[in-house]
């Protein structure tokens, strides 16, 4: 079973190695032919804007060689986490990065020579867990500190789980969410952070929790589109969110009021997109009503994550590679929507 790159969402069968998870390549192939309508969808803007319930967007990296993804506020609201990817000697090479909020004065944490992805913060924020090959197979790892060559704890190793991702801890710091391969399928795993008491869930993948750390929101395929679901962290009553489009890469806002996610509704405003792109940012609330979008453009964004400010956290490949943004959010238009 082929690992899940970051920017799969859209496409309708997950693509790209491992050591490509992140890279813009990701998608490319086999996306359905949606018919989305574009009611409701600003015009046609060919670059990446807020728009509707989105404020101020700002670009927090510039690296022309690399792509940035899957930023990570700290539970302090000062640091990122996020990593870089880029091509070496033919091969996508994934490293950990931590810069501070406003993404300068990034640091590189993990080897270079080495894979490492999914970083996901403690909530002490002293430490975090990753998937990492450090210690030899394709684990989920604690990193003991947040500093360039700290100490590796392997919590679940590569014949505990197989081809793990979409870290997410829960908001008390008992259990890490993750998705897995089992039989072929993509699966929700939940697991204490020191790795005991694994189980398994429903089909799914990129979980995120609620702030009570009771319920997580993911995605899963449904037909030719991938879907917005919510499920117990323990199992049990299974609930679909959206229809109509790709929707992926859910994230719960803090207050747990409002889920942000990716989508590719309205794509069909552009003359060159075929339903794998655009990619653009909207919000519902956690019931699934109230559909407010956030950006607007005829560009691929990945990974959001809302940061202790309030403020969305993503990717988004406006000035050619992947760059992480930060974008300002109408909360009072996000809960007020109809």
């Amino acid at each position: 079973m082929r690992a899940l790159s970051l920017l799969a969402f859209t496409a309708c069968v997950p693509t790209g190695s491992w050591a490509s998870w992140g890279t813009a390549g990701g998608g490319a192939g086999g996306a359905p032919g949606t018919t989305q309508a574009a009611a409701n969808v600003p015009a046609a803007r060919p670059e990446l804007v807020a728009a509707g319930a989105g404020r101020q967007l700002q670009r927090l990296t510039t690296d022309e060689t690399s792509d940035e993804l899957a930023p990570h506020p700290s539970p302090d609201g000062k640091w990122l986490l996020y990593t870089s990817t880029i091509e070496r000697d033919g091969a996508s090479a994934s490293r950990i990065l931590r810069s501070r909020i406003d993404g300068r004065g990034a640091i590189m944490l993990t080897s270079e020579s080495g894979n490492a992805t999914s970083p996901a913060w403690l909530p002490s924020g002293a430490s975090f867990l990753a998937v990492s090959d450090a210690m030899g197979g394709h684990d989920i790892v604690r990193m003991m500190k947040v500093a360039p060559h700290a100490a590796t704890s392997r919590i679940l190793s590569d014949r505990d789980v197989a081809d793990p991702g979409g870290l997410a801890v829960s908001p008390d710091g008992t259990h890490v969410a993750f998705h897995c391969s089992i039989g072929g399928e993509w699966t929700l795993a939940v697991a204490r952070t020191d790795g005991s008491e694994l189980t398994t869930l429903v089909p799914g993948v990129f979980p995120a929790w609620s702030p009570d750390s009771k319920r997580l929101v993911f995605h899963r395929q449904v037909g030719a589109q991938w879907q917005l679901f919510v499920t117990d962290a323990e199992g049990g009553e299974l609930t679909q969110l959206t229809e109509g489009a790709i929707d992926n890469a859910p994230a719960w806002s803090p207050d747990g009021k409002v889920i942000a996610f990716l989508s590719n509704r309205g794509y069909n405003r552009y003359p060159d997109a075929d339903g794998s792109a655009p990619t653009n940012v909207f919000a519902i609330r956690a019931d699934g009503s109230g559909l407010v979008q956030l950006t607007d453009g005829n560009r691929k964004v990945a990974t959001p994550a809302w940061g202790r400010d309030g403020k969305l956290y993503f990717a988004a490949n406006d000035a050619g590679t992947m760059d992480l943004y930060r974008l300002d959010v109408d909360r009072a238009a996000l809960t007020s929507a109809e």
